[in-house]
């Protein structure tokens, strides 16, 4: 059963609108109403989402449209990635002042600040899970070209435990980890940058493995399907389902609008049926993997979806469910977006 995507709605707006009177009166612009949302995602349960705008977070229930908590006052520069702990009791995010900042959820307040990257900034930043399901290294990506790694129990805030990713000859952009999706110990790391490769590091082998795609176009974004098997790629203008040991193209997706040449990114739903992106005009892009159609084939589309450029769109991390009465037996895929335009979006 397949999700009727032509039907699919916003179920709430609301939520942005309170998030947007929030930060226009926590900050001195006066532009603050119309700062752009650089990042949402849902938690690891899927009970709240986290929102990067301006330089705060804020904790959302975006089912019942309420704001929790405001997570400020860390971050001299714009927010562009956050990310929740598997136990939910701590926030990591980076952003344009070259921090990494890790947030006690309950208390709002910082626990520990890295600094350690330079250049522009930090565009990434995920937490690793290692033996008995702890999370005590956290990694991060910039545009200082390197990849880094946090030792949560480390006194050195000034000092990665390690950095690797020093053959990438422009900016990192963003990183996807093995066992993500699935809940195991992330043993490979995968990295892609503007220089137009995607380079995997296996932790237990120390091994680095480079795939150059199409031409070295920017490869602004990367995702693990379930299975750590494909990886998702999204460059300017396509969209490229690669095998991760191989690098083998098996499957491109294109036909979505970014004239703009903006950062882009594709994601998969929970059940790696579907490939979705926001493009640079505000429609969301969807491609069913599965399909015999010809490659390159023109997506189904959910029209203005937002206003502006989509900075991203991402999945409740559960399996997908059925609804009963009311949803018609059709399945029923939670997704979150935001955009340029200063919103956030709820849509099943």
């Amino acid at each position: 059963m397949t999700p009727e995507w032509s039907s699919i709605v916003p179920t709430s707006v609301s939520q942005t609108l309170a998030l947007r009177e929030r930060v226009s009166h926590s900050s001195s612009s006066s532009t603050a109403q119309v700062q752009v949302v650089n990042k949402i995602r849902f938690n690891h349960t899927g009970d709240y989402a986290v929102v990067c705008k301006n330089r705060a977070l804020f904790l959302v229930n975006p089912k019942t449209d309420l704001c929790l908590k405001t997570y400020e006052g860390a971050h001299a520069r714009e927010v562009r990635d956050c990310v929740s702990s598997r136990d939910n009791s701590k926030l990591a995010s980076v952003g344009g002042d070259k921090g990494v900042f890790v947030w006690d959820v309950k208390t709002g307040q910082t626990v520990r600040r890295f600094i350690g990257h330079d250049a522009f900034g930090v565009n990434c930043v995920k937490f690793l899970l290692g033996h008995s399901n702890e999370e005590s290294v956290i990694a991060s990506c910039g545009f200082d070209r390197c990849v880094k790694f946090w030792d949560l129990r480390s006194n050195r805030q000034h000092e990665a435990m390690e950095t690797v990713g020093s053959q990438f000859s422009d900016a990192a952009m963003d990183l996807t980890l093995s066992g993500g999706r699935g809940g195991g110990k992330t043993n490979e790391v995968t990295a892609c940058s503007i220089d137009g490769t995607v380079r995997t590091f296996d932790i237990r082998k120390g091994e680095l493995r480079v795939d150059t795609l199409f031409g070295q176009q920017p490869v602004t974004a990367v995702e693990n399907s379930a299975d750590d098997r494909l990886v998702l790629a999204t460059l300017p203008k396509t969209v490229a389902l690669m095998d991760k040991t191989t690098g083998e193209v098996l499957q491109t997706f294109s036909g979505f609008n970014n004239d703009q040449n903006v950062v882009l990114r594709a994601t998969f739903t929970p059940d790696d049926r579907y490939v979705v992106l926001g493009d640079a005009v505000g429609d969301i892009c969807i491609w069913d993997v599965l399909s015999n159609e010809t490659l390159n084939s023109q997506p189904q589309r959910i029209p203005n979806a937002h206003a502006k450029s989509i900075s991203n769109v991402c999945f409740h991390p559960s399996e997908a469910s059925f609804g009963g009465k009311g949803g018609g037996g059709r399945k029923k895929h939670l997704m979150l977006s935001c955009a340029a335009d200063g919103f956030a979006k709820f849509w099943s």
